[in-house]
């Protein structure tokens, strides 16, 4: 059974938390977030009683496998090294970090401490993704020669004028880093390394 903690009280709630329960070897044993009325009622209602607001204190306190973080990158940042240095694996979003040094600094300590890392792309773990990227790959349809992309989006902070870690460029918000990397990502799942 891989024990599993989860920083963050927005996605890592409502995203993270159903998706980590849902899988059968894992159990998800404690969440750190701000305790609010929403986080209380949901870990009520799945029997989830340890509930932290300091990270570094669940990470001390609890034997973990794993650590799943939703947090700002710069936040990630840190909770991602501290659990490397620990011994505890990581599961993270995007952006992993502020900036390629952050990140390039998580990866060689990972590797050292051979510590498992993961960062969050959902979709192709979808059914229906998996079987457009075996049509692909057989080549059912033919040979795949030109990929194209268009992409118009509007996030829900910019749409409501929020100012956010999400809008800020500097603390690894924006749409290039934070959503765009999406894009890259599933380009290269369906097309192959971009070049």
């Amino acid at each position: 059974m891989v024990r599993i903690a989860i920083v963050g009280s927005g996605f890592g709630l409502y995203g993270q938390l159903p998706a980590f329960n849902s899988i059968k070897n894992c159990e998800v044993v404690a969440i750190c977030g701000k305790k609010s009325k929403r986080l209380i009622n949901y870990c009520e209602s799945i029997d989830l009683k340890k509930i932290y607001t300091d990270w570094e204190d669940m990470l001390n306190s609890e034997e973990l496998d794993a650590v799943a973080i939703a947090v700002d990158p710069s936040s990630q940042y840190k909770i991602a090294k501290k659990a490397i240095e620990k011994g505890i694996n990581v599961f993270a979003e995007k952006p992993l970090a502020l900036n390629v040094s952050q990140a390039k600094t998580l990866f060689d300590l990972a590797k050292k401490n051979k510590i498992i890392t993961a960062i969050d792309f959902i979709f192709p773990e979808i059914d229906v993704w998996q079987k457009a990227k075996k049509l692909l790959d057989s080549k059912t349809l033919g040979k795949l020669k030109h990929v194209s992309l268009d992409w118009s989006f509007l996030s829900f902070d910019i749409k409501n004028k929020i100012s956010s870690w999400k809008t800020d460029i500097d603390q690894g918000g924006g749409a290039l880093s934070f959503y765009f990397s999406h894009s890259l990502y599933y380009l290269e799942y369906f097309a192959g390394e971009i070049s």
